[in-house]
């Protein structure tokens, strides 16, 4: 496209070339998809496929951007904020299917080049047709690999997220480029253990406990919580010495010190004077209405919609001023959020983020997330009608900002604004009338599930679902809320089984995990609790108070459990609530299926080797290289998602990866794996034949394996029932 506009770049002024370069890019971005369909190598993300690339990957921007990357230490959750820059090109307004934001995150924990995939979050977003750019915030739950005692070397590893639009980055490739998206990097802070070890004799050559990185499973952790020592204002004046300057260091004592309902204490200044602080100095600098932001910067903030949860980034800039090692309970980060929703600011809650001083912070500073629950369900407007709100966070370093204050300056922190997409009610929902509101089942989106019980399509909630014709098993959760219901109000859940006319209440306990804020000291607690039902009724455990918020990590109102297989429906109801229309949910249909996946594996041995006596029942076998290698393999069960073969190790004199080829009926022979598609159904396949060219593979052991799955989505949260297995053989040089 370049070389074709420098082309007529002497024939055509600037206004226009650049009018010209829009259009094909509107025009590339509309095609994108068939364009994938047609040709999935088109940028040659999948050179294996054997179908030449059409085009170099170009990072294009000009759509969609990460606006920011960062972490939350103790949820241990990824985040990314995304910035949608135009009003159009995203694949149809907000009562079609949209479009999809994928970002797929890769940590190097040791900064050594080694990424590890740690997943994928996903946003769904549309052609609104709003002036301003929109803000949408993803995140992402890890389980670190690396970590390590408060008083070892800290765990700083950089983050690389990749966003792509349409097109899912490639699993296990750090180095993916996308078309349409971004890619960006930041170092964030893992947080350490938290615990003390029982007596264990540690040899001498160990000098430092603190460099021990010990699995998360290990037993030790669910005993003796190590609590966070807290450090006096000399000691700290005495490590900062000319590190930190007195208006930092001293901050905290001082603003302590000047609030309204304390009674100002000479004996207490007169210490602090001692300690050689400048305390006029300090008040001074307090008393100017002025943010500084040369410790910590707010830089983004955004909404995730599907988890109804605010997002605020903060930048640490400097490895000193935070009152703390890591050993140490340091200082807190707070935002105060705040929403206009056309009629002023409106106070959301304000919530936190504890940091610390760490020496070794890169220069590029480390990046926090604070995020907040909140409850948009008052100011949803109805199916297919976007809405918009503008959002404003004030970052105030180690003091809570005042509530309802929108203006409130903060000696240390800032301000940051961007508009967010505030997401439609679901079809069939009155907001006159708000009865319960299921927004997802079995982990996926209802819009996404038909009247058949089967859903398809990525999930917007659980991102490892990507349903196909999909129905369910495991534990399926259901999700959504009961709109202005106050705290403890009861519900019920009410199931049709397969086969049956009428709805009974289901009263299987399950847990939940309740998250409750404290506007005034900008923390929370998260407290996991049994749903046991008094009766047929559990109780709603959601305030939206925002002084004291409380939330359901997820939203769950139940999690199901059966033995049966075919289609079920579900809906909740409030029991004392007597209007008709407010008392049921809408009805969600869910299919069951009950099966087994099997798959099995065989090897032709040649009749001139024999088997050892007792081993008969070994798939294993000597071959000389050269030789072709053939079995069969077989998959059963019902849903038929995928079946491939591979070998390991992957070793040969040409370096090439050596490749076990499938024959037989519906095969396309040239190919290792079959995938589902709506031609071949339910897909049975019984003793296929397979073949394994030998020539110019090293002498060596080898295992040929079969994985297999189907479409099932599982336990709420992944693809597929699994099954594998596997046979062996020794692939020896040709004797003379």
């Amino acid at each position: 496209m370049l070389k074709s506009l420098n082309r007529v770049s002497r024939n055509y002024p600037l206004h226009t070339i650049q009018t010209m370069a829009t259009q094909k890019i509107a025009i590339t971005r509309s095609r994108f998809k068939s364009m994938l369909v047609a040709n999935p190598n088109l940028f040659g993300h999948f050179p294996n496929l054997g179908i030449p690339a059409k085009y170099k990957p170009e990072i294009n921007t000009s759509y969609e951007e990460l606006g920011c990357v960062s972490y939350h230490p103790a949820t241990e959750q990824l985040r990314a904020v995304i910035k949608l820059k135009q009003a159009s090109g995203y694949g149809g307004d907000v009562c079609s299917d949209g479009s999809l934001e994928y970002v797929r995150f890769f940590v190097d924990y040791n900064n050594d080049g080694n990424w590890v995939d740690e997943g994928l979050s996903v946003t769904n977003v549309h052609s609104l047709n709003f002036k301003e750019e929109l803000c949408y915030a993803v995140n992402l739950r890890i389980t670190p690999d690396v970590k390590h005692l408060c008083n070892g070397k800290p765990v700083l590893p950089k983050v690389r997220a990749i966003l792509s639009w349409n097109q899912e980055p490639t699993a296990g490739n750090p180095n993916f480029q996308p078309h349409w998206g971004d890619i960006k990097e930041v170092h964030v802070q893992i947080a350490p253990w938290k615990f003390k070890l029982p007596f264990i004799a540690i040899p001498k050559t160990i000098k430092n406990i603190g460099k021990i990185a010990l699995a998360k499973s290990s037993p030790m952790l669910v005993e003796g919580a190590e609590k966070l020592q807290e450090v006096s204002l000399a000691v700290l004046l005495k490590d900062y010495e000319k590190k930190v300057e007195t208006n930092r260091s001293g901050f905290t004592a001082v603003k302590a010190l000047m609030k309204e309902n304390k009674t100002i204490s000479p004996k207490l200044t007169t210490s602090l004077s001692k300690l050689k602080l400048n305390i006029e100095s300090i008040v001074d600098f307090i008393n100017t209405s002025k943010f500084k932001t040369n410790y910590e910067e707010l830089t983004c903030v955004g909404l995730n919609r599907e988890q109804n949860e605010l997002h605020g980034v903060i930048h640490i800039k400097n490895p000193y001023g935070y009152m703390g090692n890591l050993c140490a309970q340091g200082s807190r980060e707070y935002i105060a959020f705040y929403m206009d929703f056309g009629a002023g600011w409106q106070y959301m809650g304000t919530t936190s983020v504890r940091v610390h001083d760490i020496p070794e912070i890169p220069k590029s500073g480390l990046w926090y997330n604070a995020f907040l629950p909140i409850d948009l369900t008052p100011y949803q407007q109805a199916a297919c009608v976007a809405g918009k709100a503008k959002v404003r966070g004030i970052l105030s370093w180690n003091v809570v900002p005042t509530p309802n204050d929108p203006n409130y300056v903060a000696p240390w922190g800032d301000w940051e604004e961007c508009v967010v997409e505030v997401k439609p009610l679901p079809k069939g929902f009155d907001p006159k009338f708000p009865k319960p509101l299921l927004e997802s089942v079995g982990g996926i989106q209802i819009s996404a599930i038909d009247s058949n019980g089967i859903a398809d399509g990525q999930s917007t909630f659980v991102p490892g679902i990507n349903a196909n014709d999909s129905r369910f098993d495991g534990e399926i959760v259901f999700a959504g809320l009961l709109p202005f219901a106050p705290e403890n109000e009861p519900y019920e859940i009410h199931i049709q089984y397969p086969g049956q006319l009428n709805f009974v209440p289901y009263t299987a306990p399950f847990y939940i995990t309740v998250s409750s804020w404290n506007a005034f000291l900008g923390t929370y607690t998260q407290n996991t609790i049994l749903q046991t039902p008094v009766g047929n009724q559990f109780l709603y455990r959601c305030n939206s108070n925002p002084f004291t918020f409380k939330s359901v990590v997820g939203n769950v109102l139940g999690k199901f459990i059966t033995s049966q297989a075919g289609k079920h429906a579900v809906k909740i109801v409030r029991p004392l609530v007597l209007d008709p229309a407010l008392r049921e949910s809408e009805t969600v249909y869910f299919a069951v299926e009950k099966s087994v996946v099997d798959v099995e594996l065989t090897l032709n041995v040649p009749p001139t080797f024999s088997t050892e006596v007792g081993c008969e029942d070994c798939q294993c076998g000597d071959f000389i290289a050269g030789d072709l290698i053939t079995g069969t393999f077989s998959w059963s069960g019902e849903d038929f998602g995928a079946v491939s073969l591979g070998i390991a190790p992957a070793c040969s004199h040409n370096q090439q990866p050596d490749f076990v080829q499938m024959l037989g009926d519906g095969n396309p022979g040239n190919d290792n794996v079959i995938m589902y598609n709506p031609a071949n159904g339910n897909l049975q396949i019984t003793n296929n034949n397979w073949q394994l060219d030998t020539t110019g593979m090293c002498r060596c052991g080898y295992t040929v394996h079969i994985y297999g799955s189907n479409r099932t989505i599982m336990n709420s949260s992944y693809m597929g029932k699994h099954d594998s297995d596997a046979v062996g053989f020794c692939l020896r040089k040709a004797t003379k």
